[in-house]
């Protein structure tokens, strides 16, 4: 795995939901989901399957999210962030 700069997009949903890291990395915005937030991204990585469990300690609870076929596993990982950012607003509001 290559510790990733997080993509534009990415980088502003982080900024609406509270992150405030210059140099933003995937690995960067996975700690602070998990610290921050008790969001845990657990990835099941195949290339042929692409699928990972996202679950908050907050709510008890998890989700199970299909990506689909993707080549690498730094792509997987950015739509995880996405959706662990997505996932703040259920657990806050």
């Amino acid at each position: 795995m290559i510790d990733c700069r997080i993509l534009q997009g990415t980088e502003v949903l982080a900024k609406r939901r509270g992150f405030k890291e210059q140099t933003p990395t995937q690995s960067i915005l996975q700690r602070w989901l998990r610290e921050e937030h008790d969001i845990h991204i657990n990835m099941i990585y195949e290339a042929s399957i692409g699928s990972l469990k996202l679950y908050s300690g907050n709510v008890c609870g998890y989700k199970n999210v299909n990506v689909g076929f993707k080549d690498e596993y730094e792509h997987i990982l950015e739509e995880a962030l996405v959706i662990g950012l997505k996932f703040i607003k259920k657990v806050k509001y």
